[in-house]
């Protein structure tokens, strides 16, 4: 069952359109000499961030090896940037667009990355539906632990920010769930 769902759920990432992108000791909290980068600065960061992670970006048919090397890359950066970056749009993006790469090659920690990504979100300046995807990730990454209480907390949690997208995946998880029950 669960597994029908995730495919299920996988099978809307189509439909949300991703914005591909994005190491994680140090946050800003666990370093006191951690300083605050300009806006200008953060941005800077951002895009040599994903000019970096594009020039290693493994062709389609590399070899998996290759393209797990890659997906950790995507983790570390992402997570690393967003951590230090909390509250900014940038540190949302990276986190964010790294889940929907992960989530693209059906990678386990999507969820992990989505969840942070809307751990670090600002209180506005980034687009709501990006905010839904993310909801849509952690849904996705319950229903893989079999949580599915989590997973349709999640979802309603992107109710109101992407109605369209919730009513396709809620309803697609109301048949999986009414299925399994038979």
């Amino acid at each position: 069952m669960k597994y029908a769902l995730v495919l299920v759920l996988f099978s809307l990432i189509p439909l949300i359109s991703p914005t591909l992108t994005c190491r994680a000791e140090e946050t800003p909290t666990s370093n006191p000499a951690f300083k605050k980068l300009t806006p200008d600065e953060r941005k800077r960061r951002f895009e040599a961030l994903k000019k970096e992670l594009e020039a290693f970006k493994p062709a389609q048919d590399a070899e998996r090896d290759e393209v797990l090397v890659y997906l950790q890359q995507v983790i570390d950066a992402s997570s690393k940037f967003a951590k230090e970056n909390p509250k900014t749009a940038e540190g949302f993006e990276a986190a964010s667009s790294g889940a929907m790469q992960l989530a693209s090659r059906s990678h386990p920690k999507s969820c992990e990355l989505a969840k942070l990504a809307l751990d670090v979100a600002p209180s506005a300046g980034v687009e709501v539906r990006q905010i839904a995807i993310c909801w849509l990730l952690v849904a996705n990454g319950e229903m893989v632990k079999g949580d599915l209480a989590a997973a349709r907390t999640a979802l309603d949690k992107m109710r109101d920010l992407a109605p369209e997208l919730y009513a396709l995946a809620a309803k697609q998880m109301d048949e999986l769930e009414a299925k399994n029950k038979k």
